[in-house]
């Protein structure tokens, strides 16, 4: 998979596909169905806290196709000017269903933040 690559102080935006790993053989993922009405939260880390994007906000998270398990996420200029600069940063989804259980994916080392003025 290819980095994600934030500007800060730029509006961002992406697609995100998710997958579980199978339980009978490791070495394939299953197609992870976005439960109808589950809040999901995308966690980027911030300079001071963590930066949420979440379904509970208004066009910053959009479900694309919930069989597939596919959303969009936009993220404002403002929050990215609040994401910490680096690279090889691990970025969070978490998915809670309206029955309170909550799936998470995690992805080490995806996510790099850059100041367009250094570019």
């Amino acid at each position: 998979m290819a980095k994600i690559k934030i500007f800060r102080g730029d509006t961002f935006s992406g697609t995100i596909t998710l997958r579980t790993v199978d339980v009978i053989d490791s070495t394939k993922l299953n197609t992870y169905v976005i439960p109808a009405g589950a809040q999901i939260d995308l966690k980027f880390p911030g300079s001071s806290g963590t930066v949420v994007l979440s379904t509970t906000t208004p066009g910053e998270i959009t479900i694309l196709n919930a069989d597939k398990g596919t959303l969009q996420y936009k993220g404002s200029s403002a929050k990215s000017a609040m994401l910490n600069l680096g690279d090889t940063q691990p970025i969070d989804l978490i998915v809670t269903e309206l029955s309170g259980d909550i799936t998470t994916f995690e992805k080490l080392k995806i996510l790099q933040v850059l100041d367009r003025a250094n570019q």
